[in-house]
């Protein structure tokens, strides 16, 4: 849960994923999950609000009476933001973030500093794209983070990547759907965006579509081509239905002691302490936890953070508790700790063996021997 309160300390007079305040001079939308959204269904203003066309897409449908001034992102393509009221221009690019339809970081470039604000992200460092964005980083030596710390907690060291997870669920899917006593797959997600991925391998592998309950969110996926012809709210057209958490019971039908359900229940959180071993475990005969991340690691942020060296490093996700709040922090500053003591070594060999004084006593003296 983001506890953000959507300042750019190096920017002033933008708010991200932020939107209870109504004197800012523009507006950024990461993604569309509530968290992000806080007063954006109020917002009252002419100030643009860059988000990608993806998100758009689900803003317009979601809040079809807002009257915002939305610019989209497309992916990866620089947009100079010389809004009326900003200081001073900039240029902010929308990167993907691997964590729900329409997600994006935003890198942030001025002229004494770059900005990443990952917003929640579930990238990894093997990606070519990924460490494209980090070679381009390492090029301003001034360079602030705004980083996703949902799972900042040694609890949660590793988890499986996304595609891992797809491969195993729809092997369960389709071990069970050949059992003539299993008629329907119940998926059932912590949130309603996130698992659009899933979708789209379900409908390659296993030739099904995803039955969607809700017709807002059904319609927003028709207008997306990659996922449009993996889902339907036709019930004869499919035996595989995604049920979020947060749906209304109306579609919550209870299939507690139905032999002839498929229960499976994808979560990052349940999997703390997690070996890098199975990442399936049993319920009962027919139901199952599996572990599906839409959040990075704390092992994959800590790589993230070391691999692009920030100056300054802030969380996006902080918990409650003081104490929790405190020891995050100190794992932070033992992460900066290791780059910040390379970057001295490595200036100290830099650094001339002579010092400037020192050399130049020695041309002094040298002189003085030729004149005489």
């Amino acid at each position: 849960m983001s506890t953000f309160n959507g300042e750019i300390a190096q920017i002033p007079g933008i708010s991200v994923d932020h939107f209870e305040c109504c004197q800012q001079n523009c507006y950024f939308l990461s993604h569309c999950h509530t968290d992000h959204m806080k007063g954006l269904s109020e917002l009252q203003t002419d100030a643009p609000v860059y988000m990608t066309t993806i998100s758009a897409l689900f803003v317009n449908k979601k809040y079809p009476d807002l009257k915002i001034n939305i610019k989209t992102l497309e992916y990866d393509l620089p947009v100079v933001v010389e809004d009326k009221g900003v200081v001073k221009s900039f240029v902010v690019t929308a990167l993907s973030a691997g964590h729900c339809a329409g997600s994006c970081m935003f890198l942030f470039q001025l002229d004494n500093c770059n900005i990443l604000y990952t917003g929640d992200f579930r990238i990894s460092l093997k990606n070519r794209e990924t460490l494209k964005l980090i070679e381009d980083i390492k090029k301003h030596s001034n360079f602030v983070l705004y980083i996703d710390s949902t799972f900042f907690n040694q609890s949660y060291p590793e988890f499986p990547s996304q595609s891992e997870s797809c491969v195993k669920i729809t092997n369960i899917i389709e071990t069970f759907l050949s059992r003539s006593k299993i008629i329907q797959v119940h998926i059932h997600t912590p949130a309603r965006y996130g698992y659009e991925r899933l979708i789209i391998e379900i409908g390659l592998k296993l030739k099904m579509k995803t039955l969607i309950h809700e017709a807002e969110i059904f319609e927003q996926y028709l207008r997306i081509p990659q996922i449009a012809s993996s889902v339907t709210m036709d019930h004869q057209e499919t035996r595989i239905s995604l049920k979020p958490k947060f749906v209304s019971s109306l579609f919550q039908e209870n299939t507690k002691g139905t032999d002839n359900v498929l229960n499976l229940h994808l979560s990052a959180m349940f999997w703390s302490n997690w070996d890098g071993g199975s990442f399936v475990r049993k319920i009962s005969e027919n139901s199952f936890r599996v572990c599906y991340a839409t959040h990075n690691s704390f092992n994959e942020i800590k790589d993230f953070v070391l691999s692009v060296k920030p100056k300054e490093v802030y969380l996006n996700v902080m918990p409650n508790s003081f104490e929790e709040r405190n020891i995050m922090l100190k794992q932070l500053d033992m992460i900066k700790s290791q780059y910040l003591q390379d970057k001295k070594k490595q200036q100290t060999l830099d650094r001339p063996i002579f010092s400037f004084k020192r050399l130049r006593r020695m041309h002094t003296t040298e002189a003085s021997e030729e004149e005489t």
